[in-house]
């Protein structure tokens, strides 16, 4: 998946699991992801993708 493609996907509640793994809060993990130059950044979207890819393969596997 793109980078357009994980935030298109994502759903209510995905910044709050990437903060609370981050241990940030979760207006701190909104801005770490709208922020490309941000430390943390890198790290805050692999979590994403993963959340986001994993939901999508979930829901796969289940529509067969």
């Amino acid at each position: 998946m793109t980078k357009n493609e994980i935030f298109r996907n994502k759903k209510l509640g995905d910044i709050k699991q990437v903060a609370e793994i981050l241990g940030v809060s979760h207006a701190n993990a909104d801005k770490i992801l709208r922020r490309v130059n941000s430390k943390k950044h890198a790290e805050a979207f692999n979590i994403l993708k993963k959340i986001v890819e994993s939901r999508e393969a979930l829901k796969k596997s289940y529509n067969k």
